[in-house]
């Protein structure tokens, strides 16, 4: 199959999944958000690890570590004692973590632990807070799907103006490809939809300010998305990989999907709570 058929097969199966996940309701984007994080986390354990032995008990520990901190926020968003529980388990994941360390007769084993506990922190809590911010409010899951549709915007604005205009590049040591050109296009069809996006969400005769704050959080979102693709480039370029796997034909690993996603997730969590909260 030609190579671009199957990229856009494969990305327009990426995107009706979030789309559908979004609109379907929280247990459908939990699913959505811990799966992203299972796969994320275990791609970028493997890029750190270097091709060096990833012991069964470990990754059992660092899955089982992710999947209870989804279920116990989940609780606590939603009331469910149960599921909340799983907060009080969650560091026990630490001494876990550090027998299965000493245990194995891998030299690496303190390395990989230390890699792992990166591989948490960078994939799983942004996951974690975007999820949280999809319970926050009434128009959360709007702005949720707001959010997924500015990036995919700042993307193709950037890939369409730095194609067309490029010029400057932006940073050549991570990102050959990537120009100023680009970026403000992909800047500026940001602030445009996000301002589109205000106007869907929120009543007709909303005040003007509300527009103002849209506009500025569709810049933090493409300025971000460049950061968070310029980071994983950067984990990439360290470990000499292209893609950080090949999950999705044509597309790479799930990173390549969501490097933008991990940036931009914790800046949305705030947004959505001053959104949903004070406005």
């Amino acid at each position: 199959m030609n190579n671009m058929l199957l990229r856009a097969i494969s990305g327009t199966v990426y995107i009706a999944l979030i789309v559908a996940c979004c609109l379907l309701g929280q247990w459908w984007f939990f699913g959505l958000m811990l799966l992203f994080s299972l796969l994320a986390m275990s791609e970028m354990n493997k890029l750190l690890a270097k091709g060096e032995k990833y012991p069964f008990a470990a990754r059992l520990c660092d899955l089982l570590s992710v999947g209870l901190a989804f279920t116990g926020v989940y609780g606590m968003i939603f009331s469910i004692p149960a599921m909340a529980f799983c907060l009080f388990l969650l560091p026990l994941y630490i001494p876990a973590r550090m027998w299965v360390a000493v245990a194995s007769h891998e030299s690496s084993s303190a390395r990989n632990a230390a890699a792992a506990a990166f591989a948490i922190v960078y994939t799983c809590f942004p996951l974690l807070l975007f999820f949280a911010a999809y319970g926050i409010g009434e128009t959360a899951p709007a702005i949720v799907l707001s959010t997924f549709i500015i990036i995919w915007t700042n993307d193709t604005g950037a890939y369409l103006s730095g194609r067309t205009f490029g010029r400057h590049k932006l940073c050549e040591r991570l990102s050959p490809k990537k120009t100023l050109e680009g970026f403000y296009g992909g800047l500026l069809l940001s602030v445009v939809a996000a301002c589109i996006c205000c106007a869907v969400i929120h009543p007709a005769g909303s005040d003007y300010t509300l527009y103002i704050i849209w506009a500025v959080y569709g810049a933090a979102v493409s300025i971000l998305s460049t950061v968070g693709d310029l980071f994983e480039s950067l984990i990439k370029r360290r470990v000499g990989v292209k893609d950080s796997g090949n999950l999705i034909p044509g597309h790479g690993g799930i990173l390549d999907r969501i490097d933008s996603l991990l940036a931009v997730a914790p800046a949305t969590f705030v947004f959505i709570a001053l959104i949903c909260l004070h406005l």
